[in-house]
């Protein structure tokens, strides 16, 4: 459900938020805050989003906020790691009690983002991953929903002044308030102050059970921390329409139905440090960091630092308005857009098709010229073992047995589904296939066309379907009608001939040079652009923004001289942020631009000083997210050795953190070496550049005997953890496992640490496998030691 975090990570400014209304009726008596009135204030936030791998692992989010009680808007001026092209990213919410506004000047023709949507908002329905945006509203219902109001514990604040003390109060439902959640709410108060409060539904499940940490202030104490314990809650997900499933001798079409998922799996504790805060003539107790970690495997998910409180004298009008001018994108933009369409995203337009595309007899010998290899299907999962069921009356010890062994009857079955993929895919690596050969260059042209005509002829858009993708956001699914099933086969097809075969690039493929005019326009808005990465009243992010837009002009006038410049700036300005995960991040993809360009000699320098100050100011658990092992995981693995070459230097790792490391060592030179002996590397634009500025450095057999040495070294580092290797670092994986399953709690997650071995384990299987059957591992596998 990679989709689900990407867009899930948009609602996490209403958490910070959420910080403030937790506050809010937490005191008794003298404590502060209690709902005293401190008028708009407006504050930044560094919001780091923590994903699970690959080289968006991290993303931090640059905003600012304005608060009072009766609304607030958010503007989202930027967000790292920068994108490519075009990509400028901003966002604006405005929320009152009428209704929230949401506005995106990067996606201005989409409805969803560029809404008012009137309050209440109702319930929420199935959550739309593709569409995620539009959701946040929710996220701030829910959370009103789910607040605690001063009045709420009158009944506790009536009882004898410094009494203690566990007090149980039944809530009742509050006129306005739509769809409450708390139905009852357990204090616990010590000296009239509130130490922890449990909220519980109408049904008795917990809602969130919060504690409070106090510290001593000008003649009272004041609230220094708080903690909140945020179970795990089911929520829906849309199936979708019906699927057509097809297979060699049938095809069948059945609706899939929403189901059910797992949000917040492993349960979520969030901590909030509050300080005082001078704003204006005043001294405010404020949130100043909100910290989210997963509450079974203490996993850092976010962090928001909130700063630059100031109260500000303005209007709601006043508030859109500073809200749009802090975000926005400027006039220049759409300059800058058309520029780096052209030069940086470059769409080759093939011309006119010059054949019939109904001409079923060409386009079938067409086919017939360039043969394919077809994977066969997997096999069926194997039959699920047949478990007790509880009896109504059982014994509670003896349910509780039956639930165990179904617990271990699922773990099996998983081992068991997974050892047969494993066989299933080296008995695919053995089928003999088709030779590869080089498309015809009129050939590669004209099946680009007809792929290229057959799409618009299978998903044409009416305009009522342009105006249901306008207003809902997200694709349009349409069932291909009987009679279009061949020109889909025919497509599918065409598609995978160029997937499969070697084909070189057509005339127009290659960007073209910008002319007199365009590279006037470019020196313009480098003028314009340079003066904002100064700019102080935008902040950090206003400067990034600027300096993002800088790198990409430069690219496209082949200055790799004022590109390199300024990316030293770039990492200079997240060093002094301490922004030291997108420091990797960052300045990994900048490197990866020089590579591209076929700068070697400055992408090396670069990546000695990137890789030193990288290993320095990160803790393991940074680097290994950066350098992640996940076959979807897009770091760079010559950036990833380097960094972890210096990473494991570093005294005072311990054994496991230091097998970790080896291990994605390991991975990624395996992943290096088997680029370097794969001649089709060079077809790819992005592998093939990657390959020839790692040959600058080292020899194919150099990197071969490395990578043998590597794979040896984390093998014997893995046996010399002793029992460890078989609870942390047994290798589990569930990559190959459905969504479904694993959101569901089918079966137990993999951690990070697993999913490595798995992969160690995986390769030194193919690097000594034999002929015939692999035997079958003990407990899920083991990195077994290669020749």
């Amino acid at each position: 459900m990679g989709e689900t975090h990407i867009c899930r990570r948009r609602l996490w400014f209403m958490a910070v938020l959420a910080a403030f209304s937790i506050a809010g009726g937490i005191g008794l008596c003298r404590i502060q805050p209690s709902g005293t009135k401190a008028g708009l204030i407006q504050f930044d936030v560094v919001s780091d989003l923590y994903l699970t791998s690959g080289l968006n692992a991290n993303i931090v989010v640059f905003a600012r906020y304005w608060v009072c009680e009766e609304y607030y808007a958010i503007s989202v001026v930027w967000t790292e790691p920068h994108g490519g092209g075009r990509d400028m990213r901003s966002q604006i919410v405005f929320s009152d009690e009428t209704g929230f506004r949401m506005d995106s000047e990067r996606h201005s023709e989409w409805v969803p983002l560029n809404t008012t949507y009137p309050k209440p908002v109702g319930e929420r329905p199935p959550f739309r991953w593709r569409t995620g945006g539009e959701d946040a509203r929710f996220a701030e219902a829910q959370a009103l929903a789910r607040r605690v109001y001063a009045e709420d514990l009158g009944s506790i604040e009536k009882a004898k002044a410094g009494a203690g003390g566990v007090f149980e109060v039944n809530l009742p439902a509050r006129p306005g308030v739509a769809a409450r959640k708390p139905a009852r709410l357990k204090v616990q108060v010590r000296d009239d102050r509130i130490e922890s409060m449990e909220l519980f539904d109408a049904q008795q499940r917990p809602l969130v059970a919060t504690k409070y940490q106090y510290e001593p202030g000008e003649g009272s104490l004041r609230l220094a921390m708080l903690t909140a314990e945020l179970p795990v809650r089911p929520e829906k997900l849309p199936g979708g329409d019906n699927v057509t499933i097809s297979s060699r001798d049938r095809q069948w079409t059945h609706a899939v139905p929403d189901f059910d998922y797992i949000s917040h799996k492993g349960g979520r504790t969030c901590t909030v440090t509050y300080k005082d805060v001078s704003v204006g003539d005043r001294v405010l107790r404020l949130p100043v960091q909100v910290q989210v970690r997963r509450s079974d495997n203490k996993q850092l998910l976010r962090v928001a630092r909130l700063m630059n409180f100031h109260r500000v004298d303005l209007d709601k009008e006043g508030v859109w308005k500073a809200a749009k001018e802090f975000g926005g994108l400027g006039s220049e933009y759409a300059a800058w857009v058309c520029l780096a369409d052209t030069y940086l995203c470059h769409t080759p337009d093939l011309g006119p098709l010059r054949v019939d595309p109904n001409d079923l007899a060409f386009v079938r010998g067409l086919i017939a010229k360039y043969p394919v290899w077809e994977s066969p299907s997997p096999p069926p999962p194997p039959e699920r073992p047949q478990t007790e069921r509880r009896a109504p009356d059982l014994d509670p010890e003896v349910a509780m047995q039956q639930m165990e062994r179904r617990r271990e009857a699922q773990k099996q079955e998983q081992a068991q589904r997974q050892e047969q993929i494993r066989r299933w895919r080296e008995e695919v690596a053995r089928m003999p296939r088709p030779e590869r050969r080089e498309i015809e260059p009129h050939d590669a042209r004209v099946i680009r066309q007809l792929v290229a005509h057959y799409n618009r002829v299978l998903l044409p858009l009416t305009p009522e379907e342009r105006r249901e993708l306008r207003t809902k956001g997200g694709e349009i699914h349409r069932v291909i009608p009987e009679s279009q099933r061949q020109i889909q086969e025919f497509r599918d097809k065409l598609r995978e001939i160029l997937q499969y075969h070697r084909h070189a690039p057509l005339p127009e493929d290659r960007t073209p040079e910008p002319d007199d005019h365009d590279r006037r326009l470019i020196r313009q808005l480098r003028e314009h652009f340079e003066p904002l990465t100064q700019q102080q009243d935008r902040g950090l992010g206003g400067q990034l923004k600027a300096l993002h837009a800088l790198t990409r002009l430069d690219l496209m006038l082949k200055d790799y001289d004022a590109f390199e410049r300024r990316v030293t700036r770039y990492l200079q300005m997240l060093r002094d942020a301490g922004l030291n995960e997108m420091y990797m991040v960052g300045g990994c993809l900048h490197i990866e631009s020089l590579v591209r360009a076929g700068q070697y000699e400055k992408a090396n320098r670069l990546l000695a000083s990137w890789a030193d100050r990288s290993a320095a100011a990160n803790d393991p658990d940074g680097i290994y997210l950066f350098c992640g092992a996940s076959e979807g995981g897009k770091t760079c693995p010559w950036a990833a050795v380097q960094v972890l070459d210096r990473f494991l230097r570093k005294p005072g790792l311990s054994p496991v953190q230091r097998y970790e490391g080896l291990a994605l060592r390991a991975i990624a030179l395996d992943k290096i070496d088997r680029w370097l002996a794969d001649s089709s590397t060079e077809e790819n634009e992005s592998l093939g550049a990657q390959t020839r500025w790692i040959l600058k450095t080292a020899t194919r057999a150099e990197i071969a005997q490395r990578s043998e040495s590597a794979i040896r070294q984390a093998v014997l580092a893995w046996e010399a953890l002793g029992e460890v290797r078989w609870t942390e670092a047994k290798p589990y994986s569930v990559t190959s496992m459905p969504a479904q399953a694993r959101n569901m709690m089918e079966a137990p997650d993999a951690t990070r640490l697993q999913e490595t071995s798995a992969q160690l384990d995986q390769i030194v299987r193919r690097r000594t496998a034999q002929p015939g059957p692999a035997p079958r591992s003990r407990e899920g596998g083991r990195p077994r030691t290669t020749r």
